[in-house]
């Protein structure tokens, strides 16, 4: 049985998402931004309904956010509820390992279980969503283990991680438990699509969950320039102590190398915002697959189809003809357009532009 009041709940918040340039920018990134996405409610950004999925697994209380200090106007602003003490700002990034070492540095909760998830993802499902972190953590609690969430995949993506499974874990009931046999970082084109057809494979959702003492014991042995450094840490050493600390995810650094690693089955449904080419498969589509986001009353189509316009801010009117599969994402100073499937190209075009002029970060 899950002790709800031993867990405690850190939340990834310090990504720039800069694939989805130009609603996402250098100080008001993506998880911050307010997405009208079908069937989600309008008023809330992915950050906040991250925390309001973590406050139904855990108090208010035990919920953490790690983020880089120039966010921290926006977080207080989006979620007042947090306690102060529990926003951890970052001097800088530096990946996830320390983000997550550092949030778990300090015990706050007797007998500590940990569950980690990023700010930028959309999960339509909350139930089913909280039925399988509640099934991680009580793995997680019951087994000696470091727990991840994988997500059956139901196309070929190559821009993501995925887990292979292994040998099956008995838990009773429940979705499906897994040792992790292997690791695939971004396997390319041809191997996401074998993947595919083997149906042995899981994304790698990037939420986690352990007991604080495993994920310790995992440092030790696996990172120990990261567990140095979580052991030396106080209130007026955080700059000092990712300075030293190694650019490296929890992925990478932990879990491809434990052997105490294990996978639950996460059944709902489940997208990581990384591109404008999810952001078109999530949304709602009329007759000619057009997906229309922001203020429709500034879009004209004609003979246009499988597009996604988007608009933000009071833009110039986007008129489009003779037009089909690509991704149009309009503000009111840039005007980005690209085929649909290039969605991971963004990135490029974003750090040309912000070279040219530092007012488009």
């Amino acid at each position: 049985m899950v002790k709800k009041n031993n867990i405690k709940v850190i939340i990834l918040a310090g990504g720039q998402g800069e694939r989805f340039w130009p609603w996402s920018r250098f100080n008001y990134p993506k998880q911050f931004v307010k997405l009208p996405l079908t069937n989600s409610n309008t008023s809330k950004s992915l950050f906040q309904s991250s925390c309001e999925r973590g406050r139904a697994i855990t108090s208010p209380d035990n919920v953490v956010v790690v983020a880089t200090a120039n966010y921290a106007r926006l977080i207080k602003q989006q979620i007042p509820w947090l306690k102060p003490a529990n926003i951890i700002l970052e001097p800088f990034g530096k990946n996830t390992a320390i983000a997550i070492a550092t949030a778990c540095a300090k015990r706050v909760i007797s007998e500590e279980t940990v569950f980690v998830m990023p700010a930028d993802h959309y999960i339509p499902d909350t139930g089913r969503f909280l039925g399988v972190a509640k099934q991680s953590i009580h793995v997680a609690q019951t087994h000696n283990v470091l727990v991840t969430i994988g997500i059956t995949p139901n196309r070929p993506e190559p821009g993501f991680g995925y887990l292979k499974t292994g040998a099956r874990l008995d838990t009773g009931k429940g979705p499906d438990v897994w040792r992790v046999a292997k690791f695939v970082e971004k396997p390319g084109a041809v191997r996401a699509k074998k993947m595919l057809r083997e149906k042995k494979w899981r994304w790698n959702s990037g939420m986690f969950a352990w007991k604080r003492e495993a994920f310790i014991d995992g440092l030790r042995s696996y990172m120990p320039e990261h567990y140095k450094a979580l052991t030396a840490l106080s209130k007026d050493n955080l700059r000092q102590v990712y300075n030293k600390a190694p650019d490296i995810s929890v992925d990478y650094g932990l879990m491809e190398r434990a052997d105490n690693v294990v996978m639950v089955d996460g059944n709902f449904k489940w997208y990581d915002l990384g591109t404008w080419d999810v952001i078109y498969e999530v949304g709602k589509k009329d007759s000619k697959g057009n997906v229309l986001l922001g203020d429709k009353s500034r879009v004209c189509l004609k003979d246009t189809s499988n597009t996604l316009v988007a608009t933000k801010d009071r833009t110039p009117l986007v008129a489009c003809t003779g037009i089909k599969d690509s991704l149009i994402i309009a503000t009111p100073d840039v005007l980005l357009v690209l085929p649909r499937g290039k969605g991971q190209k963004v990135r490029d075009i974003y750090r040309v532009v912000s070279e040219k002029n530092a007012k488009l970060k």
